[in-house]
């Protein structure tokens, strides 16, 4: 059919086009990361790039034309669908100059669409060998391929992005990981066959708590996760309280003296409200030490003495709102913090936390007072906003973190290790060899 809309009908321009018949076996290979074929496989060169689509010669013009044709059989049902989850109905292929082979991935869709998507294709190969500081050139540099070669790409947002295979395949991992255990625990640790993606080993953080005589293997949490958990659980029982008794008080002024009852009910929602925002801080406060990598240093002069801060000195001694400013800033090259919308919301929260840990009698009223203000919610709730933050930064700067970045926080993928081992169906992965790929990774 192919033949009939397009091959003959071309046959008197100035346009070469071979149609071959390959069976899907003979086109890809097993281990090849997308190894679904498409009905249609477009393999384009570069003087077709130049002489015709860039130049919008007859030849071209009139191949868009017929190929009209062919965009009608794959028309969708309106329903945008990620080519990574659905077959491809047509691919477009280009090698580059650096042997690379490239499949841009098209998606069922209307007529309109696989158009644009067609022509901004041939746009980006134009690009790609023009201009030295295209996007996507600077994007393929750094992409893993595997011993095939290929590069993936996908049309997002008008544009064609290039996909990353081992985020990709780690993300699924992780979310599956995720449905299937408790959220609180450590991510896992994920490694790759380097020329077969299909193949990976996954490993779990198990430890041995011993007491009383006793030995638990179990999986490890991760601590921010669940001190973030104790203050959302005690948080909901706060806000219960809040809703019923507090807020009717706002519409109907009255009550002034609780009655003995009702105080006993006051008093369980001020051990609710006070642990939550002290858990709130507590996952604050292990998300920031978790950030500091083990040979950090800071050093500090005064009165021409030289104090060096190792991580350890720094975990013990700054103050969480230094450890944001002065590490954190640096570290995952963020924005300066204090100018965040979140900030104030956190120094509140750090200045009511500090007054219930060193308690003083004198201030004790307007400490419980603001315990029972609207305003405490949202001041508890920040915690959240600003681990989302940071993890924003840890993808972008410092991806290998991402291990210990907790789940149900926005970023819940890690960063898998890859093996060329020949031992690699034999072997597991632990810790030892989980960091030794990591050490390999940041060379």
């Amino acid at each position: 059919m192919v033949d009939q809309l397009v091959v003959k009908r071309l046959t008197t321009e100035d346009l070469s086009i071979e149609l071959v018949e390959l069976d899907g076996d003979e086109l890809h290979e097993r281990s090849e990361w997308i190894p679904i074929s498409s009905w249609i496989n477009l393999i384009v060169k570069e003087a077709f790039i130049t002489n015709h689509f860039k130049k919008k010669s007859v030849a071209f013009t009139t191949f868009m034309q017929e190929w009209e044709s062919i965009f009608s059989m794959f028309k969708g049902d309106g329903k945008e669908r990620s080519p990574l989850n659905d077959y491809p109905p047509l691919s477009i292929w280009y090698v580059t100059h650096e042997n690379i082979k490239l499949r841009f991935l098209l998606t069922h869709g209307s007529k309109e669409r696989l158009k644009r998507e067609v022509k901004s294709a041939f746009e980006t190969i134009y690009v790609l060998n023009k201009s030295r500081k295209s996007r996507v050139k600077s994007v393929l540099k750094t992409v893993f391929a595997q011993s095939d070669h290929i590069k993936y790409l996908r049309f997002i947002e008008d544009e064609w992005q290039v996909i990353n295979p081992i985020f990709e395949e780690s993300s699924r991992i992780s979310r599956k990981y995720l449905q299937e255990n408790d959220y609180r625990i450590k991510k896992p640790w994920i490694v790759f066959q380097k020329n077969n993606l299909h193949q990976y080993k996954i490993t779990n953080n198990n430890w041995v708590l011993e007491f009383d005589n006793l030995e638990t293997l179990m999986l490890q949490p991760n601590d921010v996760a669940i001190y973030s958990s104790i203050s959302d659980q005690n948080l909901n029982f706060a806000l219960s309280f809040y809703n019923e008794t507090i807020l009717p008080r706002h519409k109907y002024y009255h009550g002034m003296f609780p009655h003995v009852e009702q105080q006993q009910e006051y008093f369980t929602y001020f051990q609710f409200i006070i642990t939550s925002l002290i858990f709130a801080y507590t996952a604050l406060e292990a998300f920031a030490n978790i950030c500091i990598p083990d040979n950090y240093s800071i050093e500090e002069e005064k009165q021409g003495i030289k104090t060096i801060y190792s991580k350890t000195g720094i975990e013990r001694t700054f103050t969480l709102r230094d450890k944001f400013k002065r590490v954190l800033t640096e570290v995952l090259q963020t924005t300066e913090p204090s100018q965040e919308k979140w900030w104030s919301k956190f120094i509140t929260l750090e200045k009511l936390r500090n007054e219930i840990i060193h308690t003083k009698q004198s201030s004790s009223d307007g400490r419980y007072s603001t315990l029972l203000s609207k305003n405490i919610f949202d001041m508890i709730k920040v915690h959240k906003t600003i681990i989302s933050y940071y993890g924003h930064y840890i993808n972008l700067n410092k991806p290998e973190l991402l291990e210990e970045f907790p789940y149900q926080f926005g970023y819940d993928d890690v960063v898998a290790g890859l093996s060329d081992s020949p031992e690699f169906d034999s072997w597991t992965v632990d810790h030892k060899m989980h960091k030794a790929f990591f050490k390999a990774k940041g060379k």
